[in-house]
């Protein structure tokens, strides 16, 4: 996703393990510095995440029912 207001790139990663999580993150540019976490969310079962949803002040999850495990 974009966030063409502040000229970042937006992605997801899950982070999968005894203690899963959700990671946002954004980028302005290519360097590892410009790097910046937006956000966590833990979870006790990783689901299948193919996308999320971009408004003015919020990023969506959408926590589908095809779990990883």
């Amino acid at each position: 996703q974009h966030n063409r207001a502040r000229g970042e790139l937006l992605n997801l990663t899950v982070d999968m393990g005894p203690r899963s999580r959700y990671r946002l993150y954004g980028r302005t540019g290519t360097a590892e510095s410009e790097l910046r976490q937006i956000a966590t969310m833990a979870t006790r079962q990783p689901s299948y995440m193919h996308s999320f949803a971009v408004t003015e002040r919020h990023l969506l999850l959408i926590e589908n029912p095809l779990e990883i495990g």
